[in-house]
């Protein structure tokens, strides 16, 4: 939709007319994206958390977004890698940097309500919050963070993109 703005500026004859262009994306094109922070861990068909936080690794996870498919998790080292691929893409370069992603097709959130752990951290207990995503080839996917409203987005961008595939019809 295109609005004009010109009898707000009639009266002073300083100011041009101003044209704003807004476009409305159809319902065919997704935009779902959620990024943030966390820590994560994952390996095949391995479900339970370990004893101490040694396997847990700090990553950049991205659900969605212009880098992927709306029902894609990846994961970067940090945020500075995820913008370097995003440049790396649309150079149209190879991606210079190393990510991991999983399609959500199929996928199971096993933790639909965030659960806790705590794990001994530098002289005290430190309480995480995780969730635990099992992909269709049954590779389990647990993505942490130290406070709960920090995971709400992850959490929240998983429901929306394991809805986005059952509704999907590209396959």
């Amino acid at each position: 939709a295109t609005y004009f703005l010109e009898e707000a500026f009639h009266e002073n004859i300083n100011y041009s007319t101003v044209e704003l262009l807004m476009w409305k994306p159809p319902q065919s094109v997704s935009a779902l994206q959620v990024e943030d922070q966390c820590v994560v861990a994952f390996g095949k068909a391995n479900i339970f958390l370990t004893k101490t936080n040694r396997d847990w690794k700090s990553k950049y996870v991205v659900i969605g977004g212009i880098a992927a498919d709306p029902w894609v998790i990846s994961v970067y080292n940090n945020k500075s890698d995820y913008e370097k691929a995003l440049s790396d893409m649309k150079e149209e370069k190879k991606v210079s940097v190393k990510f991991k992603s999983w399609s959500l097709i199929g996928a199971d959130l096993l933790t639909p309500i965030p659960q806790t752990v705590q794990y001994m951290g530098q002289s005290r207990r430190r309480l995480w919050h995780y969730i635990i995503v099992s992909t269709m080839d049954g590779e389990a996917i647990k993505i942490g963070h130290d406070h709960e409203i920090g995971l709400e987005p992850i959490l929240e961008g998983v429901k929306m993109a394991m809805k986005y595939t059952e509704t999907y019809k590209g396959f």
